[in-house]
């Protein structure tokens, strides 16, 4: 499953605890919704750190390309 994916099954899982906690007030269905959070987090993170390689990479050839001209 792609990251974009993943973060979009998790997105929903979370919406739907938020729900769940309203009407139940569960301490149980709370920390699952933080670890759901925290999964998020990482997700977004590795989204970020992915851009970011391919960005310098892109930003690298574009360099060796004008140097070769």
């Amino acid at each position: 499953m792609s990251t974009a994916k993943s973060m979009a099954v998790l997105e929903e899982r979370h919406r739907y605890l938020i729900q769940k906690f309203e009407e139940t007030r569960s301490s149980y269905v709370i920390a699952e919704a933080v670890a759901v959070e925290h999964a998020l987090d990482a997700l977004a993170e590795k989204l970020l750190r992915d851009r970011v390689a391919r960005a310098a990479r892109h930003a690298m050839l574009q360099h060796v390309g004008e140097a070769s001209c």
